[in-house]
């Protein structure tokens, strides 16, 4: 009985172990751009900790508004990707509290036709039978849009979105 005690121990801490990983994503493989006409959307960064607690959309407009999210959210973004919001606004689109790792929100395309741009975000979840942590996360996704040649914002997906928000 002995014998089976150490392939048992490794293989409950490697159970363990990968249960907790997290992946580490360079910036060039976080940040993805999607070409619409005239204008550039790019994902900054996508989190299972965003630090918002309700679903929905935030239009960030200003660098006021940015500091002042910035004390809520739970991520940060390089000041490198910050935009000037004279040029580019960001978008956050939060899944709100989810119980359990495994959830995510990215973008998958963007869209701009006549006075709308429109963001298509896909959701992931966990299956009943993946290996998650065991924590309350908040999953989001901050994606820089352009400022200009646009009235309505949608941004459409599954439940929350869509979501629509004008200029």
């Amino acid at each position: 009985m002995n014998r089976f005690l150490p392939s048992g121990l490794l293989l409950s801490i490697a159970l363990l172990s990968s249960a907790c990983t997290v992946t580490a994503v360079s910036e060039e493989q976080e940040a993805h751009a999607v070409g619409i006409s005239n204008a550039e959307v790019l994902q900054l960064q996508s989190s299972q900790h965003c630090g918002l607690t309700a679903s929905g959309v935030v239009l960030v407009r200003s660098q006021a508004q940015w500091r002042q999210l910035g004390s809520t959210l739970r991520t940060s973004l390089s000041t490198e990707q910050v935009p000037d919001f004279d040029n580019h606004w960001l978008v956050i689109a939060a899944l709100g509290q989810k119980p359990s790792g495994g959830f995510s929100v990215e973008l998958m395309d963007a869209r701009q036709s006549d006075d709308q741009l429109e963001l298509r975000l896909r959701q992931s979840a966990p299956g009943p039978d993946d290996m998650v942590t065991q924590a309350l996360t908040t999953p989001c996704s901050i994606i820089r849009v352009p400022a200009h040649g646009w009235s309505e914002l949608l941004v459409s997906g599954e439940a929350p979105f869509p979501v629509s928000r004008k200029r």
